[in-house]
C-alpha cells in the first residue's frame, strides 16, 4: 500500500515541480467552500476535486490504473483535475464580491500578479518548450531531410521514403506529399512491416532492405549513420545524396 502511495506521491510532486499552481488551488477550494452558496456549486467544484484527490492517492486506483495504462503514465490522471477552471472559478468569485471602483481593479492586479508570480515563464531557459524551427513546428532535422529528399528528386518523380520511426510522423506533417512505405497500421503497403521491422532493429540487412524497397517502388531511404552501412548501401545501388546530423539519405540509383 505504501508502495502505491508512493507511485501517486512521485508522481504529483513532478507534476507540480517549482510552480505553486497547487498552492492557489487549495486557496480556491478552501474560498469556494467557505462562501459559495449555491451546493450544486460546491459540489461541483470543491467536492469533485476533493473526489478527485482521494481516488488519486487510494491505492486500488493506484493499482488498476497502472495495470491499465502504466505506471509512469499514471501522472497523466492529473489531467482529470480542472485546477485552471477552479483557480479562475474562486478568483472571480471573490472580484464581485468588492464593491465596483478601485478595490476590484486592485484585486484583478492583485490576482494577475499571483498567477504571474507563482508559475514560470515559459520563454525563458530550462523549460520543455523551444522555439520553433519552421511553420510546420516540427524538429528541423525531419525538415532538413524533406528538403533533402525533394532536392534530389525529378519534378515527375513519385517519392516513397522509408525512414526511422522517429522522423516518420514529423516527415508526414512537414510535407504530406512524401509517401512513406507503411501507414498508420504499420504496413498499408505490400513489404511495408517488413521493411518497417528492418529499421526497428540496430541491425541492418542492406540485401532484403534493399529488395523490399525497390519491390514496393521505394526511391529513398534514411537510416543512422552506423558501421559500414553507407558502404554497404552504396554497393546495393542506393547512394547518399546528403546528411542531418547522424542520418544518411541514400537514393535508388538503379529506380
Amino acid at each position: 500500500m505504501m508502495e502505491q502511495f508512493e507511485i501517486a506521491a512521485g508522481w504529483l510532486k513532478l507534476y507540480v515541480g517549482d510552480g505553486m499552481h497547487m498552492v492557489l488551488l487549495a486557496a480556491a477550494l478552501l474560498y469556494i467552500i467557505l462562501y459559495e452558496k449555491e451546493k450544486i456549486r460546491r459540489i461541483l467544484f470543491a467536492g469533485y476535486a476533493v473526489l478527485f484527490v482521494l481516488l488519486y492517492f487510494c491505492p486500488l486506483v493506484i493499482f488498476g490504473m497502472g495495470k491499465l495504462i502504466g505506471s509512469l503514465v499514471y501522472w497523466r490522471m492529473l489531467w482529470l483535475l480542472p485546477t485552471p477552471v477552479i483557480i479562475a472559478y474562486a478568483m472571480v468569485m471573490a472580484w464581485k464580491r468588492m464593491a465596483p471602483g478601485w478595490k476590484r481593479t486592485g484585486l484583478a492586479v492583485l490576482f494577475s500578479l499571483a498567477i504571474c508570480l507563482t508559475g514560470q515563464n515559459v520563454y525563458l531557459q530550462n523549460t520543455p518548450f523551444t522555439e520553433a524551427a519552421n511553420l510546420q513546428k516540427v524538429p528541423a532535422q525531419a525538415a532538413s531531410v524533406c528538403t533533402i529528399i525533394r532536392e534530389n528528386c525529378r519534378e515527375d518523380e513519385s517519392v516513397l521514403v522509408a525512414a526511422p520511426e522517429e522522423l516518420t510522423w514529423y516527415i508526414r506533417q512537414y510535407d504530406a506529399g512524401i509517401g512513406q512505405v507503411y501507414g498508420r497500421r504499420g504496413g498499408a503497403r505490400t513489404g511495408g512491416k517488413r521493411i518497417r521491422r528492418q529499421l526497428l532493429k540496430d541491425k541492418i540487412y542492406p540485401d532484403i532492405l534493399c529488395q523490399d524497397a525497390r519491390e514496393i517502388g521505394c526511391n529513398f531511404i534514411v537510416l543512422t549513420d552506423k558501421g559500414k552501412r553507407v558502404k554497404l548501401m552504396e554497393d546495393r545501388g542506393f547512394a547518399v545524396v546528403g546528411r542531418v546530423d547522424n542520418y544518411v539519405i541514400y537514393k535508388d540509383t538503379t529506380a
